[in-house]
């Protein structure tokens, strides 16, 4: 299958289980992390004949990142469609069993980039796992061309506090109130 490692940071994108085609058309500043700037996006096409099918619905790509250290996942992405690209975009996760779908639909087809987010924070069983499979699955596209671009990707977390470190802040603040106390 088809894989693409990040540009900045680490994570691998397979596009192994597309069943529409891809290409890559212009993309959008959009996002982008400097000193990244406009290039390609990632243009994902329903594909098929003229009047259907198009393989391309009910198809999904997918990101594999560690979330070791990490918590409070956000993804977000610059993102655009054509009147028959897909209208149904949805997010998924996996932390080695099953999927877990998100009810966020960020599926669009407006002509101009716009910035998509995803919170995944509310889902703590992603929280520090070295391997986390993240899938976004399109549908309900109604031409051969149709077809949505992603680009400038980005997926954001926060450090997970080392096991202790709240407790030991909480004890210096009680010492250096003591001590206030004592003058």
């Amino acid at each position: 299958g088809l894989s693409l490692v990040a540009d900045q940071g680490a994570g691998t994108l397979n596009l192994a289980d597309w069943t529409g085609t891809f290409d890559n058309f212009g993309g959008s500043a959009l996002n982008a992390i400097s000193p990244d700037g406009a290039g390609a996006s990632l243009s994902l096409v329903a594909g098929g004949s003229t009047g259907g099918p198009y393989p391309g619905n009910g198809s999904y790509i997918e990101f594999t990142i560690s979330m070791s250290g990490m918590q409070d996942l956000v993804l977000s992405f610059a993102t655009r469609g054509t009147s028959t690209g897909f209208n149904s975009g949805t997010w998924s996760y996996s932390t080695g069993g099953g999927f877990t779908a998100l009810s966020d639909n960020t599926a669009t087809t407006s002509t101009s980039f716009a910035v998509k987010t995803v919170d995944f924070s509310a889902y703590d069983d992603m929280d520090n796992v070295s391997s986390v499979v993240i899938r976004y699955t399109l549908d309900g596209a109604s031409g051969t061309t149709g077809n949505n671009r992603i680009d400038n990707i980005q997926f954001n977390a926060s450090v997970v506090p080392a096991p202790g470190a709240l407790a030991l802040l909480g004890l210096a603040g009680v010492a250096a109130r003591r001590r206030r106390r004592a003058n």
